[in-house]
């Protein structure tokens, strides 16, 4: 996840865009990588800020999965309630070596 920003619309619900970058790599056995066409489906996960504000008890507003097959995606969602946190694979389902940047914080 680039950038996570939410804006509230006049009926109450929270606008969430994300501007997405991903990548497919395959490796032979001796680790010689070649990039791969990306047509995969992808879980796109928009969370609330749960009372312990730990991941364990964060509310999930949407998570659906998105057909990426562009290593630069804008995805645009729409959720009921303020937003805290928005993730790409946000539960790290897929081989991937810099996870940590999974998930980035919504700016409001």
């Amino acid at each position: 996840v680039e950038t996570a920003v939410a804006k509230k619309r006049a009926d109450g619900k929270y606008e969430v865009t994300l501007d997405l970058r991903a990548a497919k790599r395959y490796a032979d056995g001796k680790g010689k990588e070649k990039s791969g066409k990306l047509d995969d489906w992808v879980e796109i996960g928009v969370f609330a800020r749960g009372p312990s504000g730990e991941e364990k008890d964060e509310k999930v507003l949407y998570l659906q999965r998105h057909h990426i097959v562009a290593e630069k995606q804008k995805i645009t969602v729409v959720v009921d309630a303020a937003p805290y946190e928005a993730g790409f694979d946000p539960y790290n389902k897929l081989i991937d070596r810099i996870s940590s940047d999974n998930r980035k914080r919504i700016s409001l």
